[in-house]
């Protein structure tokens, strides 16, 4: 039986790859905030990051909290660029719905029927804590807030819920684990096809794109001891290093292809450990990856300032800036409608256009493998919270627009009075009074 168990912790582990996305739960980021002298041992305590990760944390106290930045960073902007379609992004913290708890796991019985001695009791000490271990992703259980992110896109812990009741049915309580693990195996398999959609393409892209974004930043401002400014810039330059046209090299230019390097190497070490999964959606996340660090290069800005006196313009330095995050999010967006789709080739190990005779995506294109599942209607099992309840547009035309967004169910309308201040003036002195005045405010809501 302890076989048996320890078979089904292997494979517990299989399912539940590291995932590095919780660094953009809340609780990630003001927990990697706390880091002080000892960060290289927390670091190595981070079990829901590869060993490559891992690494990477020790580089500087505080390399974590700007990877977490730009996750967070990736997660939000992502919500903004989809608040009004049929996924949105959401995503939902809550502790109820959070991986098998450690308490539950406390009170199975891991020892052979009818048969308790030291030994027997020892290893039961043991095996328990593994399991304890491998259910939550620290040993603290900093991150308790998870369930989804990304509107179940990505399903950070893999387990979904199972009802408590169960257990009475089961053979024996050490049969439990398994039995639980088997269910999570088979819808587990739903969620895999139902992801590699071209949501999960701007998933990878967004999230890829915030931390080399927040990488390069921290460089400019001195907060990596490995990186500062791009100077390459100035040196690829030498020889015309005094004019280009009416301006030259100065300031501080972002090291985009450091935040690029150390952002690749952070996030997609978590599909390269992952040698055991498919090679197909493992392509298509690290091509993703990829095309989300390129949009920041490709919506780089100059940015430039004049010297001279009396503020004449004698001299005009620029420098190299990247543009705001939103732009490259709203760049992505664009990427997302024109996704291609593509398959698995398996004599070049290669993706492809899913249809003969089409371009090949650049790297700068998003890819993705399945179609999208139904947004329109709840599904628990894809964490997918279907639109009943989302406010719409009652005469938009666009995705927001009550015809599209309620998938033909309806929409209710809600009129509510609001009391706001108007007619202000400004009297001397030194008063600003206002009237107050009512407002009749309509909000539409999907059936």
């Amino acid at each position: 039986m302890h076989a048996t168990i320890i078979l089904c912790i292997l494979l517990l582990a299989k399912l539940c790859p590291a995932n590095w996305w919780l660094l953009a739960t809340p609780t990630a980021y003001q927990f990697t905030l706390q880091f002080s002298t000892d960060y290289k041992d927390k670091c190595r305590q981070m079990h829901y990051l590869v060993a490559r990760q891992r690494e990477l944390c020790q580089i500087s106290q505080n390399m974590l909290a700007i990877v977490s930045k730009g996750a967070q960073m990736g997660l939000k902007e992502c919500q903004t660029q989809f608040a009004g379609r049929l996924w949105n992004c959401s995503t939902f913290f809550d502790t109820s719905i959070a991986s098998l708890p450690v308490a539950a796991i406390s009170q199975l019985d891991y020892s052979p029927i009818g048969r308790s001695n030291k030994s027997t009791q020892l290893k039961q000490g043991k095996l328990r804590k593994s399991v304890e271990v491998m259910m939550s992703d620290t040993p603290a259980r900093q991150f308790q807030d998870v369930s989804d992110l990304f509107g179940g896109i990505l399903k950070l812990r893999k387990l979904t819920r199972l009802n408590w009741n169960t257990r009475s049915t089961l053979p024996s309580k050490q049969c439990f684990i398994c039995y639980y693990l088997s269910v999570s195996y088979f819808e587990l398999t739903n969620l895999f096809r139902a992801s590699d959609s071209r949501e999960k393409a701007y998933v990878h892209a967004i999230s890829a794109a915030g931390v080399a974004y927040s990488i390069t930043r921290a460089c400019s401002q001195g907060d990596l001891p490995s990186c500062s400014c791009d100077k390459d810039v100035h040196r690829r330059n030498f020889k015309n290093k005094r004019f280009h046209g009416d301006w030259e090299w100065g300031g501080c230019s972002e090291d985009v292809n450091f935040g690029e390097r150390l952002s690749k190497d952070f996030v997609d070490s978590n599909e390269l450990a992952r040698s055991w999964a498919d090679p197909a959606p493992k392509l298509m996340n690290l091509h993703n990856n990829e095309a989300g660090r390129r949009a920041i290069r490709a919506n780089m800005k100059l940015m430039c300032k004049c010297h001279g006196v009396s503020g004449s313009c004698t001299v005009r330095l620029c420098w190299r800036r990247m543009a705001d995050f939103h732009t490259i999010g709203q760049s992505l967006s664009e990427k997302f409608d024109g996704a291609v789709k593509v398959k698995f080739s398996g004599m070049r190990h290669k993706l492809k256009p899913y249809v003969a005779g089409l371009k090949k995506p650049t790297k700068r294109d998003l890819v993705y493998l399945q179609q999208s599942p139904d947004f329109c209607q709840e599904d628990s099992l894809l964490s997918i919270y279907g639109t009943k309840g989302r406010k719409c547009e009652r005469d938009g035309y666009g995705t927001n627009g009550c015809a599209m967004l309620c998938c033909g169910r309806g929409y209710t309308t809600v009129v509510a009075e609001e009391v706001r201040d108007c007619k202000c003036k400004f009297q001397w002195c030194c008063e600003v009074k206002c009237e107050k005045c009512k407002y009749v405010m309509e909000e539409h809501h999907c059936k």
